[in-house]
């Protein structure tokens, strides 16, 4: 835990401390973008099929719910 808190106090107290997360955000937001327009390219259809497959409960209900 002391590591933990060293490593976070160095993060913290460079001279860029938000710099550092940027490119990961962009990774993951970048993830999030190709998946949802794939899902809406696809239509809810499509997303129900994958939801099935997944073994989630209730996949129509899910898929209306997350695309609108």
């Amino acid at each position: 835990m002391k590591d933990l808190i060293a490593f976070y106090t160095r993060l913290s107290s460079s001279p860029l401390p938000s710099w550092y997360a940027i490119p990961l955000r962009l990774i993951v937001g970048y993830g999030f973008m190709e998946h949802g327009y794939a899902k809406l390219a696809r239509g809810p259809e499509s997303f129900t099929t994958i939801l099935d497959a997944l073994g989630m409960p209730a996949p129509a209900l899910l898929a209306w719910a997350d695309c609108c």
